[in-house]
């Protein structure tokens, strides 16, 4: 071995055993109140997010408290995930309500949660959901759904167009809380 490169392993081997030794941790950082909040909702948002995923057989893309450009907001929960199968409007009504429902009972019953609850309570407009299709791991394209979404208490089905270079919805059709319950009535 070259005495130069020799050196300098053992500078190395030195430096790094000395980092390694020392009995002194530094000191951890105190997390502000807001910081503290956002730990506490985002850890329930991902437990509430892989339970449904795991329910759904959905990849969890990830979940937490809105941000928002004037803050931070956990009474406005956001969720996203991919499936991958393919899906009609019928289904996909079904299984968004079933997540929405399932969330709402999961952040209103969590005692971690109680200092979060909206007045009223977690409701469907406190809660959203991007559940994007993507069967064999590719987009889908018009006539067929592509993404099932639900934003400030209405439920929204996108197509994607198929003649654009970069993805665009083509069409998009939205449905009341009211509107779909009675269409799942009638499914029953």
């Amino acid at each position: 071995m070259i005495p130069q490169t020799k050196n300098f392993l053992l500078a190395v081997l030195l430096i790094l055993t000395c980092f390694g030794c020392s009995k002194e941790e530094p000191p951890a950082r105190v997390l502000t109140p807001q910081e503290q909040n956002e730990r506490v909702v985002d850890r329930h948002c991902h437990k509430v997010g892989q339970k449904l995923a795991k329910k759904h057989d959905m990849f969890f893309n990830g979940g937490s408290g809105c941000t928002h450009p004037w803050g931070y907001n956990p009474k406005q929960i956001d969720f996203s995930y991919q499936v991958f199968r393919p899906f009609t409007k019928e289904e996909a009504r079904i299984l968004i309500w079933d997540c929405i429902k399932m969330a709402i009972k999961e952040f209103n019953e969590n005692p971690e949660m109680q200092a979060y609850i909206p007045e009223g309570g977690y409701k469907i407009r406190n809660i959203s959901f991007s559940i994007t299709i993507n069967p064999n791991k590719e987009f889908v394209f018009h006539p067929q759904l592509g993404e099932v979404s639900s934003f400030l208490g209405k439920i929204w089905y996108s197509t994607l167009d198929p003649d654009k270079d970069f993805i665009i919805t083509k069409s998009r059709e939205k449905e009341t809380l009211e509107e779909a319950l009675a269409q799942l009535s009638l499914l029953q």
